[in-house]
């Protein structure tokens, strides 16, 4: 048995803030015997995952890029004054 290229593969499946956890598992517990009759009851090497995934929290525009906001149509009269919050 060769088991030197293993790849291990993270597919992200829902959207999360900050950080994510990820909870010790065994993959594959690997069992040698001698002869068929053998019972698989002495584990040669196990291969576990564990860790976290981070993703930066801040947002950071180059130099010279637009960034566009469309916040549709809000008329005037939902402002009371300048930086109240708008009226629904």
């Amino acid at each position: 048995m060769q088991d030197s290229k293993l790849v291990f593969k993270l597919k992200v499946i829902r959207p999360f803030i900050n950080m994510v956890t990820i909870p010790s598992q065994t993959m594959f517990t690997v069992y040698v015997t001698t002869s068929t009759g053998d019972a698989l009851s002495t584990p040669v090497y196990t291969i576990s995952y564990s860790g976290k995934v981070e993703v930066p929290q801040n947002c950071e525009v180059n130099a010279g890029q637009v960034v566009e906001f469309d916040f549709g149509d809000i008329g005037a009269s939902l402002f009371s004054q300048a930086g109240a919050i708008v009226k629904y």
